[in-house]
C-alpha cells in the first residue's frame, strides 16, 4: 500500500526552523526583547549578558507586564496582540508583530518568563525548554517583564559553532542597544556585560544629551539639529557637521516611525543633503527618524524586520536630502582647531544601582558672532596717500603688519522671520577678519574675533568659482568669453566623437567650437568666469569626463553636469604654490561670504579652520 511521504511537522521542529531566522545571533535575540519592552511601554530597560550573550540574556523592563493567560500565549508561535487582521498588517505602528519572536527564542534555548501586570498583586515565572513551558510559579516582582534566555543554541549546536569570536558579537549586542537608546529620549537603557556597565543612557528631554551618552560628548558637539516636515514625512533628529565626517559608518543611525533599519535609499538620500560638502570617501554622522503613515510602508519584508519599503518612495528621499541640506544650510560650519590635546571628557555617569541618579550634558552655544553685511559698506584694501594698485601691499603706519581695511557692520543676529532687519543686509556666516597674509603659498591667515583663521587660498577659490558658475549653469545663462582667433583643438577619435555628439551640451557650459580638419577642432568661445587662459585645458577635461559618462565608465550615475563644473573650478581655481595679494585674499573673502555653502570646496574639503585665542594662550602657557 502506496505510504503519503509529506508529513506535517511538529510545532517544536517548525519553531526551531523559525528561529534560524529570527534568532541569527545573541544580539537579534536582545532587539526582539528590547523592542517588546517598548512596545509594552518601558521606561526603563536594562539588558544584562553574560559570556557574550551565550551563557545569559536578561532584559528588565517596567513596562504593562502580562496577566497569566497572555504570559502563556506569549511563547506560542504567531500569538501576539498587535496585530488582528490583514487590515493591522498593512498598518504597523509597533516594532514586533508577528508574535514569533519568544516562541523561537524558547525554541532555542533555556527560557524564563517573569511579569507582572498593575493590577494584579502577584507576578507570574514561566519555565520553558525546547518551546514547551516545564514549570509556572507565581512570584514577587516588580510591575513588568523579565526574559532570561540561557545557553543560547544549546540544542542546535551547528548554529553555536558557527558564532563569532566574543568580540564581534558582544559588539552586535553593544550596537543593538546603542541604536535604541538613541531614538528614545525618554527611556533609560543600561547594558551591562558580566556585570559591567557598558552603556548607561538617562532619560534626557533634549536629543542631543542622549547621543553624548551613546557616542559621546565631543561627537555631540558637532551635530547640526535636523526638524522638517513636508507631504506629510517628518524627518528628525541630528546629522554631522561636514568636517566631522569619518572614514567608517559606525555612527550612522537610521530610524523609521522609530524603528531601527537599513536603508540604503534612504541613507542616500542623506549623502545627497550634504551635496558637494563632504569629502571624497568620508561618511557623515547622522541620527534621523523618519515618520511617514504606517500605511506607506512596508516593514513586513524580511524576518528580522531590518528592511522596509515606502509607497511614495521618491518623495521621501526628495524630502530626507531637503531636511539635511536645509539643516546645514543655516549653520556655520567652520572647523575650529585645538591645539592643545582635549582632556578626556567624563559623562559623569554615576555607579549606582539600577534606577537612580541622572546625569546632564551641557553644549555651549558657538562663540563665533553672527554679523550683517551689506555690500555697499565694504572696501576692498586700503588706499594709501599717493594712490594703490591692485596687488600693492598695504601697511598699516603703527605696527608694519600687512592687513585689510575692510569695514563690516555688526548688527544683531537675524532671526528666522524678522523681515525688517533681513532687507537691511546680507547675513554673514563667515566671521569678519583682518588679513595678515600668506604662509607657504596655499594658505592665507587672518585675525578674527576670539581668535586666529587660516583659509584654504585654492579651497576658497574653488568654492567661489563652483557657485558662481553652477549659478549661470543652472539658470540657463552662462556668460562667455569670444576667442578673437579661437584655440586649435586636437583630439583623438574617441573625443571627436564625443564631441561631436554632445556640441549642444559643450555649448550649454559656454565651449562653441567648430570643425577645423580631421580630428582637429576650433574652440571659438569659453566660459567667462573661468578665464580664457585655461579654456583649452577645461575643455579637454569636459571632452574626457564625457567620453567616461558614454563609456558607462564610473561616473555614470552621478549628477553630470555638477561632476563637470567641480572639475572645472578645481582647475580653474588658484592652486597652492601660487602667490596671491592682500587685495585678492580680501576679495576672496568678501566673495566667498556671499555665497551659499562658504565652508567647504565641492569637493568636500575644509575652505577655513579656526583657532581660539584661548587655545593660542594654552599652547604659550600664558593661561593654565
Amino acid at each position: 500500500m502506496f505510504m503519503s511521504t509529506i508529513k506535517v511537522l511538529p510545532q517544536e521542529l517548525v519553531n526551531k526552523i523559525a528561529a534560524g531566522e529570527v534568532v541569527e545571533r545573541p544580539a537579534s535575540v536582545v532587539k526582539e526583547l528590547v523592542e517588546n519592552a517598548l512596545d509594552a511601554g518601558a521606561k526603563s530597560i536594562l539588558v544584562e549578558v553574560e559570556e557574550c550573550g551565550k551563557k545569559l540574556i536578561r532584559v528588565t523592563d517596567t513596562g504593562r507586564g502580562m496577566g497569566i493567560e497572555d504570559a502563556r500565549l506569549a511563547i506560542v508561535a504567531h500569538a501576539t496582540s498587535k496585530i488582528a487582521d490583514e487590515g493591522d498588517l498593512f498598518a504597523i505602528s509597533t516594532l514586533g508583530f508577528r508574535g514569533e519572536a519568544l516562541a523561537s527564542i524558547a525554541a532555542v534555548s533555556r527560557f524564563s518568563l517573569m511579569t507582572r501586570r498593575q493590577d494584579v498583586r502577584m507576578g507570574v515565572r514561566l519555565t520553558v525548554e525546547n518551546g514547551s513551558i516545564i514549570s509556572e510559579e507565581n512570584m514577587g516582582m516588580d510591575c513588568g517583564t523579565i526574559i532570561e534566555v540561557c545557553d543560547l543554541f544549546f540544542n542546535t549546536p551547528a548554529r553555536r559553532k558557527f558564532m563569532k569570536s566574543d568580540a564581534v558579537e558582544l559588539g552586535h549586542i553593544v550596537n543593538v542597544v546603542s541604536q535604541y537608546a538613541l531614538v528614545h529620549d525618554g527611556v533609560r537603557f543600561e547594558l551591562c556585560h558580566d556585570g559591567k556597565v557598558l552603556l548607561q543612557k538617562p532619560v534626557f528631554e533634549e536629543g542631543k544629551n542622549t547621543i553624548a551618552s551613546v557616542y559621546g560628548v565631543a561627537v555631540a558637539k558637532e551635530l547640526v539639529a535636523v526638524e522638517y516636515e513636508e507631504e506629510g514625512v517628518v524627518v528628525k533628529g541630528y546629522v554631522g557637521k561636514p568636517y566631522a565626517a569619518r572614514n567608517d559608518k559606525n555612527y550612522q543611525a537610521l530610524f523609521v516611525n522609530s524603528r531601527w533599519v537599513k536603508n540604503s535609499e534612504v541613507a542616500s538620500a542623506v549623502y545627497e543633503g550634504y551635496h558637494a560638502a563632504l569629502f571624497v570617501g568620508k561618511h557623515p554622522i547622522f541620527v534621523l527618524n523618519v515618520t511617514v503613515d504606517p500605511m506607506e510602508v512596508d516593514v513586513n519584508i524580511h524576518p528580522q524586520k531590518f528592511e522596509v519599503k515606502f509607497a511614495r518612495r521618491e518623495e521621501v528621499m526628495r524630502v530626507v536630502a531637503t531636511a539635511v541640506g536645509e539643516a546645514l544650510g543655516r549653520e556655520r560650519l567652520i572647523p575650529e582647531v585645538n591645539v592643545v590635546n582635549e582632556e578626556q571628557l567624563n559623562l559623569g555617569l554615576p555607579n549606582k544601582k539600577w534606577g537612580s541618579g541622572r546625569q546632564e550634558y551641557a553644549f555651549e552655544a558657538s562663540r563665533q558672532e553672527e554679523l550683517h553685511v551689506g555690500e555697499e559698506e565694504v572696501e576692498y584694501g586700503g588706499v594709501s596717500e599717493q594712490g594703490s594698485d591692485e596687488g600693492e601691499e598695504i601697511f598699516d603706519d603703527n605696527d608694519d603688519v600687512r592687513r585689510t581695511q575692510s569695514r563690516v557692520k555688526r548688527t544683531p543676529t537675524v532671526e528666522k522671520g524678522d523681515d525688517d532687519n533681513q532687507s537691511e543686509g546680507v547675513v554673514s556666516r563667515v566671521p569678519a577678519m583682518k588679513i595678515l597674509g600668506q604662509i607657504h603659498k596655499t594658505f592665507f591667515v587672518a585675525e578674527v574675533k576670539g581668535g586666529m583663521m587660516v583659509l584654504d587660498q585654492h579651497a576658497v577659490h574653488e568654492r567661489i568659482l563652483y557657485e558662481q558658475f553652477m549659478g549661470e549653469l543652472m539658470g540657463g545663462g552662462v556668460e562667455v568669453q569670444e576667442l578673437l582667433t579661437g584655440q586649435v583643438v586636437d583630439l583623438s577619435v574617441a573625443q571627436k566623437l564625443v564631441c561631436v555628439d554632445q556640441k549642444d551640451f559643450l555649448e550649454e557650459l559656454g565651449f562653441v567650437v567648430s570643425d577645423f580638419s580631421g580630428n582637429t577642432v576650433r574652440l571659438e568661445s569659453v566660459p567667462e568666469v573661468f578665464g580664457r587662459l585655461l579654456g583649452k585645458e577645461l575643455f579637454l577635461a569636459v571632452i574626457e569626463e564625457l567620453a567616461g559618462e558614454r563609456m558607462g565608465g564610473k561616473n555614470a550615475v552621478t549628477d553630470l553636469k555638477e561632476l563637470i563644473v567641480t572639475r572645472m573650478a578645481c582647475r580653474a581655481a588658484v592652486m597652492a604654490g601660487e602667490e596671491i595679494t592682500v587685495r585678492q585674499m580680501e576679495k576672496f573673502v568678501y566673495e566667498l561670504n556671499l555665497k551659499k555653502n562658504p565652508f567647504t570646496c565641492p569637493h568636500g574639503r575644509p575652505t577655513m579652520m579656526m583657532t581660539a585665542k584661548e587655545e593660542l594662550e594654552k599652547k604659550f602657557k600664558r593661561k593654565g
